[in-house]
């Protein structure tokens, strides 16, 4: 077991200095989309499960924007990435043939992780922010949306489950 020495504390240290930092700094998550500048009079609003599920959700969100070569790629760079740990644990003196003790792990790891990911990607929705608008008068419109007729949505998202799913966010 290798001790720890200060030269391994001092990125970790560095960033979080540098998150601490940029929150004394804070940015508006909204931005006017011509102007860029900051856009007063509304806001967003996370409710309690965006908040806790925002990392793992990124997650998908980042995931989902991979196209087939990618996710072949990536299928392919955890593969590798795990038969090399395995040689290199297995050359510092493993008593047991290595594809025996494996065998369950690369499954798991490799192949089964990913495609869990992907149908929690594709069949889960996932909780999103609302805009609140603090006068009456606007009315504030989110034109992006994907349903049952884009052709990387779930056949279940129609018109109208994307519409109640929209105005239930705000």
């Amino acid at each position: 077991m290798r001790s720890v020495c200060a030269r391994d504390l001092i990125f970790p240290a560095l960033i979080t200095a540098l998150v601490l930092v940029a929150a004394l700094f804070p940015q508006s998550q909204l931005r006017d989309a011509a102007t860029y500048g900051d856009v007063s009079g509304m806001r967003l609003v996370a409710t309690r499960e965006f908040a806790i599920f925002a990392p793992f959700c990124a997650m998908l969100d980042m995931q989902s924007l991979l196209t087939v070569p990618q996710h072949i790629a990536m299928l392919v760079t955890l593969l590798v990435s795990f038969a090399m740990w395995r040689a290199v644990t297995y050359a510092r003196g493993s008593s047991f043939p290595i594809w025996r003790r494996e065998f369950g792990g690369l499954i798991l790891i490799v192949i089964a992780t990913p495609v869990l990911l992907l149908l929690v990607n594709v069949l889960v929705p996932r909780p999103m922010a609302r805009l609140q608008v603090d006068d009456r008068d606007l009315v504030a419109v989110d034109v992006h949306a994907h349903t049952s007729s884009s052709h990387d949505a779930r056949p279940a998202w129609t018109q109208d489950r994307v519409r109640r799913w929209h105005r239930e966010s705000g």
